[in-house]
């Protein structure tokens, strides 16, 4: 029996879902076709009808309140006892599910460009109306014949300001499972519009190369992927895929939603950049002599990348005639280039927290002797306990919140092409060499310390038996130079530290065996050669040796009480080899020697001078000052090595001088200059530093 639906007439059934039939229906008042969502309730238990009539009405409303050219329109709505159906316009085309399963091969990123440019405005359209879709998927985006993009299916969309039932009570995850992120999985009520952003991440990563990014063998491995595990890198899966483009995609993937994009509009913004970097890609990413991954096979079994020095060979400092013009004026160095602008966010502005190579890469410097510092011999005793760890007040803080430390230069770019950094999160810096591991395209790059790009260090995905894939990283963590200058790197997605030698090629992996498989938050190495990784899963520091990754001991254990540690996440070493900790979850720094005893600790939560708001890193230069990076403070503390508070360098803000949710400090001892990892705008400031 046709139900009844007024004046509409019904022509034929289009399809079923799970709590609605959708019909094609003419309407003779308006002399159009029309598609009607219908309510049924034959296969819904009594204790549910309720609820599903409640959630129909919520969708009724949301959707008709969206009037927008990207999303489908509603006519009219009908939610009184007995019949509950909504009226909206007849689309004629297809999905982007049966695009992409016609397809053979998947879309490049310009053809993909014009489907995700109008999700995005409607999608963003949504989001300024307070209204999260949470179902984002290429079933409900659908492609008119003309190429304009149509969302559909508001189904278990949220409208945040609406809402009153309890429809979504925490633990109920609501959307396909492939395409939800990670806090759906968790608490599906208390999700925003980053949950789309994740989600269209997902559908770019499929569009772009046929393949679902988080997929396991049933539900539960499926949700253990999308909660912990991280994706196949797009420009690895799709040799032809820019790495600034995966880099995009990925940022729109992270696992913590304060990781990703602020709005759909900054991941639309990013990812229209990122198409020229997508010309010739493929091209680029196979030329011999290029050191970066994709081109090992092309390398002679003997080759040793210019500069490289066998272990006891004396150092040398020669740089070839052509290797002093590949490294001449870079335009990634703009002492006075306007600033990155973020986009400000949409709606609801979440709090900013935490946040290829090309060819003929040459020699980034060479290996040097080890500079022995004579450490002053006053009055310091390992043996020591002081009566009160916790070191004092500032004496005065006269002048406190006066910025200082002059500004040099920002480095912005990488790579001959100079592409933009996408996240540069993490820097390391010895004898000339400046590391910078920019988290969004996983590429670790080296640049001279006045900023030249001289290359990235050189992976080796092929390596038999390597458990890191010949060093290739998800999301690196920590950087630090031994004093042979070999450099180290950890993985906040495992429990590897990976080592490259001296002239960037990957040499081997070491595993923290003690670590139960957690991740690591960062790294520092000591004039002795011992490696300090912090843990922070088990609220400790991990101690080897470095030359052949034995595991010593730990140091510290989990809790809140002196000595103890909540969230390690940033080590640094002085020159007496006393280990600096900050500790991202006590908001303080402990200092210990080098036996494991603690010395003092200071800090607290808060926003005054002294106090860290997501302390982030530290560094220590060569008259033992502390640098610590307040990163939601947005600024680099420094105190005395007492502990005691001195000044300040940066603030909120993008100009030159200012920073915005940096993430990493690095010191240049012999030259007193400061590197920050401004991970917020894009770049890594250098500061001139009081001597």
């Amino acid at each position: 029996m046709t139900p009844d639906f007024g004046r509409y007439k019904i022509l034929s059934e289009i399809g079923r879902g799970g709590m609605g039939i959708v019909y094609q229906a003419y309407d003779p008042k308006e002399n159009r076709l029309v598609a009607i969502k219908q309510l049924v309730m034959e296969n819904i238990s009594p204790e549910k009808m309720r609820e599903f009539r409640d959630r129909f009405k919520r969708e009724a409303v949301t959707v008709k309140r969206l009037s927008h050219k990207n999303i489908v329109e509603v006519f009219d709505v009908e939610v009184e006892e007995g019949k509950y159906y909504y009226v909206m316009e007849f689309l004629e085309g297809h999905s982007l599910k049966s695009e992409l399963e016609a397809r053979r091969e998947p879309m490049t990123p310009q053809e993909y460009w014009p489907f995700l440019s109008q999700v995005a405005e409607a999608l963003d359209f949504a989001h300024t109306m307070n209204v999260v879709h949470r179902d984002v998927k290429p079933d409900n985006i659908f492609i008119l014949k003309d190429g304009r993009v149509k969302i559909t299916d508001f189904g278990i969309a949220r409208a945040v300001d609406f809402e009153e039932t309890k429809l979504t009570k925490t633990g109920v995850m609501l959307g396909t499972l492939a395409y939800v992120s990670p806090e759906q999985l968790q608490d599906a009520k208390n999700v925003d519009h980053r949950a789309d952003i994740f989600s269209l991440g997902v559908v770019s990563y499929e569009a772009l190369s046929k393949q679902i990014p988080f997929s396991g063998e049933g539900i539960a491995a499926t949700i253990v992927k999308i909660v912990s595990k991280e994706e196949k890198p797009l420009h690895i899966l799709n040799t032809a895929i820019g790495v600034e483009t995966s880099a995009c995609v990925a940022k729109a993937m992270r696992k913590r939603a304060r990781e990703r994009y602020r709005s759909i509009k900054d991941f639309a913004r990013d990812f229209a950049s990122s198409l020229s970097d997508n010309t010739g890609s493929q091209a680029r990413g196979y030329n011999v002599g290029q050191r970066t991954a994709e081109n090992l096979e092309a390398l002679p079994a003997n080759y040793r990348p210019p500069g490289y020095e066998e272990p006891g060979q004396t150092p040398g400092n020669a740089v070839s005639a052509s290797q002093a013009a590949e490294t001449s004026a870079n335009p990634a160095i703009q002492p006075s280039a306007p600033p990155f602008q973020p986009s400000l966010q949409a709606v609801n502005p979440p709090a900013i927290s935490d946040n290829q190579s090309t060819t003929g890469a040459n020699s980034w410097g060479t290996t040097s002797e080890f500079r022995s510092v004579n450490a002053p011999g006053s009055s310091f005793d390992p043996k020591r306990q002081t009566e009160s760890f916790a070191a004092p007040a500032s004496r005065s803080l006269s002048g406190a919140m006066q910025s200082k430390g002059k500004f040099l230069r920002s480095i912005t770019t990488r790579g001959k092409e100079q592409s933009p950094f996408s996240e540069p999160a993490h820097v390391a810096f010895w004898s000339g060499r400046l590391v910078v591991a920019d988290v969004g395209t996983r590429k670790l790059s080296v640049f001279s310390k006045d900023g030249r790009w001289s290359g990235d260090l050189a992976q080796l995905p092929d390596a038999k038996n390597s458990p890191t894939r010949g060093g290739s990283v998800s999301k690196p963590s920590g950087l630090a130079f031994d004093g042979r200058g070999r450099i180290y790197v950890t993985d906040a997605n495992d429990h590897y530290i990976r080592v490259f030698d001296a002239s960037g090629v990957f040499m081997r992996e070491f595993k923290n065996v003690h670590g139960n498989d957690s991740g690591l938050t960062g790294i520092a190495i000591d004039s002795t050669g011992v490696a300090y990784v912090a843990d922070a899963v088990n609220g400790c520091i991990q101690i080897f040796q470095s030359d052949m990754g034995t595991w010593l001991r730990k140091l510290g254990s989990k809790g809140d009480g002196p000595g103890q540690m909540q969230l390690p996440c940033s080590l640094a070493v002085d020159r007496l080899n006393q280990i600096y900790c900050v500790d991202y979850g006590l908001s303080r720094v402990s200092v210990f020697t080098k036996a494991g005893l603690l010395v003092r600790y200071f800090g607290a939560k808060g926003s005054n001078p002294g106090q860290f708001n997501v302390p982030r890193a530290v560094a220590v230069d060569q008259n033992d000052k502390i640098y610590v990076l307040d990163s939601l403070n947005h600024r680099v503390q420094v105190f005395s090595p007492t502990g005691d508070f001195l000044y300040i360098i940066g603030e909120k803000g993008s100009d030159n001088g200012q920073l915005l949710a940096p993430s990493d400090v690095s010191i240049d001892t012999e030259s007193n200059t400061l590197y920050v990892a401004d991970k917020g705008n894009r770049r890594v400031q250098c500061f001139q530093i009081e001597s």
